[in-house]
């Protein structure tokens, strides 16, 4: 069950804990703020990490404290808190619970388009013992709000695009619903909340005039107590 708690929401599932900020949180990536977020909220962790967020498919398995080029990470260490930022692209946590592994994706229409989803699915399967597959995704622009130009229609099946108040309008969070499914995922929870339609909660990168502030979305494996 998805909670709210002082400006920050929070979803759970055994020792996976996922949590996302508000507008009362206004994170700008290179100013570092997050780090101060994170250890508030999750007090115990033991290392935090980032990529550089290029809109790709590429996926990194953390190894350690280091720079990651890309758009996805991988643990199935304790403690390890894995953080993406966003402000219309979809936060995408793809986890297992036994044995437990996360991952965390930054999913705009290019990574997605690219195999972002299916790419981490497969570098979990192939590189960790893993049980069922769930995800859970986070705040992200909503079709009645993700207006597109005629050549977006070279990229995704046109049954992803709907005319509103005569703009051409694409579903992302129905691409990745889909992918999700294909990838053999079948226990997917969405957020529910769109950057646009809820512009007074999150912060949103077509609403506000291409805004340095982020969403912070942030997912680890809470350690057992012996």
């Amino acid at each position: 069950m998805l909670k709210s708690n002082n400006g920050i929401y929070s979803f759970k599932d055994g020792p996976i804990e996922i949590h996302f900020t508000t507008r009362q949180y206004p994170v700008i990536k290179s100013e570092k703020q997050y780090e101060s977020i994170i250890k508030n909220i999750l007090p115990e962790y033991t290392a935090i990490y980032t990529t550089k967020q290029i809109h790709s498919s590429i996926i990194n398995i953390t190894r350690g404290k280091g720079f990651y080029m890309g758009d996805g990470l991988v643990t199935k260490c304790s403690n390890e808190v894995l953080a993406i930022f966003t402000a219309d692209c979809y936060p995408i946590v793809i986890y297992s619970l036994n044995p437990p592994l996360i991952s965390l994706v930054h999913a705009g229409w290019k990574g997605i388009y690219r195999g972002i989803i299916p790419n981490t699915v497969n570098i979990m399967k192939n590189n960790f013992k893993l049980g069922e597959l769930k995800a859970f995704t986070g705040p992200g622009i909503c079709k009645k709000c993700y207006s597109v130009g005629e050549n977006m229609k070279n990229y995704f099946s046109s049954v992803y695009f709907s005319k509103i108040d005569d703009s051409l309008c694409l579903d992302l969070k129905s691409v990745i619903s889909t992918q999700l499914k294909e990838a053999g995922i079948t226990d997917i929870i969405h957020s529910g909340f769109c950057t646009v339609c809820n512009n007074d909660q999150f912060y949103s990168y077509r609403a506000e005039n291409k805004t340095n502030n982020r969403i912070l979305t942030f997912a680890y494996i809470k350690k057992k107590v012996q």
